[in-house]
């Protein structure tokens, strides 16, 4: 099985970060400025190293250790599923929400709307997020139609066969949240459950 860790932002996008106190949605609580595309970086990186041992998997990343011109997602994914070292099974893409109101928490994964292969999977990863992070609640599994927010990822893999899921795991502008994802606390929880949910889906 082939599955592609995709880390949202990449390393080409400087403003998806989490800043000053709640004035606006994707800002949280606390010192200092923390980058949204830096913690996904990190979870995915992490995530990656955990699923090394899965019989079978092989897991390979975009945008963590070398650029990812975001509009170009859906093409680098598609041609390595036509390449020679096999399809791609799964495409997923790791990101972090926000909101304005900053008592918002939780997790929710997105599927393209009427893809019955990627809304399965993103229930798995719902599931196995809910078990590990310690700051969440249930947002629920969630279908996108074009023009929404995560569309053109996720429907531009499905629409080519590939299933894809969008996580959305915390809020980081949710000061206890953001507090913890500066100490460290959340990330391996986060990288922990995407990996048990691709063993799932693996196994």
């Amino acid at each position: 099985m082939k599955i592609i860790l995709v880390a949202g932002h990449g390393l080409s996008n400087k403003n998806a970060k989490v800043a000053d106190v709640g004035t606006q949605a994707y800002k949280a609580a606390g010192e200092g400025t923390l980058y949204e595309r830096d913690v996904v970086r990190k979870i995915a990186r992490m995530t990656g190293d955990m699923t090394q041992l899965i019989p079978n998997l092989v897991c390979d990343q975009l945008g963590v250790e070398t650029p990812l011109q975001l509009s170009k997602k859906v093409e680098v994914i598609w041609d390595q599923h036509r390449s020679t070292f096999g399809p791609v099974d799964l495409a997923i893409e790791i990101h972090l929400n926000g909101f304005a109101n900053p008592s918002v928490y939780g997790s929710e994964v997105l599927y393209y709307d009427g893809d019955d292969k990627a809304e399965e999977y993103a229930g798995i990863f719902l599931n196995h997020i809910l078990r590990r992070v310690s700051i969440t609640k249930t947002r629920g599994v969630k279908g996108v139609k074009s023009g929404q927010n995560g569309a053109a990822f996720l429907g531009g893999l499905s629409r080519k066969g590939i299933p894809a899921v969008l996580t959305e795991s915390v809020f980081m502008t949710n000061p206890a949240t953001a507090q913890a994802l500066r100490y460290g606390v959340l990330i391996p929880e986060i990288a922990l459950g995407h990996a048990s949910a691709i063993s799932e889906i693996a196994g």
